[in-house]
């Protein structure tokens, strides 16, 4: 459940906690992409240390992360739109993750000296509202970051700057 700044989660009391003793600090990544994504996207988080994974599908993708699988799925492109990312964006927001824009989250690098929650939260994929009235109307022409933990999403957003 999300709504406002409340969130609350239950998956099973079997399910990986989203504090599984993972070092905040750490590059090494597990990242599920798109077979679509850039050579040079997998080149700059292979070089950081990242294990890729190439996943079809948006849905199993996200569901990767939420089951704590993989620790990010990354989409620098517009390959992806508003209903495949929406259940999954309430889920990963309950659990204290989320769903930013990609290029939106990568200027805010870029803008800012050092990115907090708040910030990133400005970057949230929005549903109301497309993203542009071009091309495919109702798509995330931004990209996509999906994550479980903000401080994790920051050292990623170090290692794509």
């Amino acid at each position: 459940m999300t709504y406002e700044e409340h969130c609350c989660y239950f998956l099973g009391t079997d399910h990986k906690s989203i504090h599984d003793n993972k070092d905040v600090k750490s590059g090494s990544f597990k990242i599920a992409i798109s077979g679509s994504e850039s050579e040079g996207i997998k080149r700059t988080l292979l070089s950081s240390g990242a294990k890729i994974f190439t996943i079809s599908g948006v849905g199993h993708k996200l569901l990767q992360v939420i089951d704590g699988n993989v620790d990010f799925y990354v989409l620098s492109h517009a390959s992806s739109f508003k209903w495949d990312t929406c259940a999954a964006h309430a889920i990963l927001c309950s659990m204290g993750g989320g769903l930013v824009a990609y290029n939106e989250a990568l200027s805010l690098k870029t803008a800012e000296k050092e990115i907090n929650e708040t910030s990133l939260k400005k970057c949230r994929i929005k549903y109301h509202t497309s993203d542009d009235e071009k091309g495919k109307k109702w798509s995330n022409t931004n990209g996509l970051i999906a994550f479980r933990s903000y401080p994790r999403v920051f050292k990623l957003l170090e290692c794509l700057s």
